[in-house]
């Protein structure tokens, strides 16, 4: 199953960087197969995560569908927007990861709490298009590298490798289309 979950996460990050619709497909496919790894390694709150990636993959699909072409330029956020969003995402990231390390057998809970509540704003920033995202998807991806490869789940800790590779290219792509 990790390696379904691998194989259609790769076909995800490689379409959304050449700003394919496809790629939401692929997310939920991903995604849903990484509900079952996550639950299966105590990784509950990856396992929450995903279900909000399978839901997002159905979201993405639809908006960027509905767009036309015109639509499909990347744009920028002001500071102030990730400011608001990086503080909010630290105070939910402890109370997350505070409830999960009292009240479960949850892994790492508060590097994956921040990873979850990251992911959630990143997701977010991916469908409206703000190039920024790419910069969240980077450091979400090298905590999760961590986080995977801990729990000996070395096809995912590779797949978080890719994605932050993937993560330069679809940052520089995304940034040319702007410029042209």
């Amino acid at each position: 199953m990790e390696w379904v979950a691998f194989s259609f996460g790769v076909l995800y990050v490689i379409f959304m960087a050449w700003e394919r619709t496809v790629a939401w497909g692929c997310a939920l496919i991903s995604s849903l197969a990484y509900v079952y790894v996550c639950f299966t390694t105590e990784l509950f709150l990856e396992s929450i995560l995903q279900f909000f990636y399978a839901g997002m993959g159905i979201y993405g699909w639809i908006t960027w569908s509905k767009r036309s072409s015109e639509e499909w330029i990347p744009i920028h956020w002001r500071l102030k927007n990730h400011l608001v969003f990086l503080l909010i995402g630290v105070v939910l990231s402890f109370v997350v990861g505070l409830f999960f390390d009292l009240r479960t057998t949850q892994v790492n809970p508060y590097m994956d709490a921040g990873i979850t509540v990251f992911s959630l704003t990143a997701t977010f920033l991916s469908v409206k298009k703000v190039v920024e995202n790419w910069y969240y998807w980077l450091v979400i991806d090298a905590f999760s590298l961590y986080l995977y490869g801990a729990q000996a789940l070395y096809v995912s800790a590779l797949l978080f490798l890719l994605y932050m590779v993937f993560s330069v290219v679809g940052l520089v792509k995304w940034r040319r289309r702007i410029k042209d």
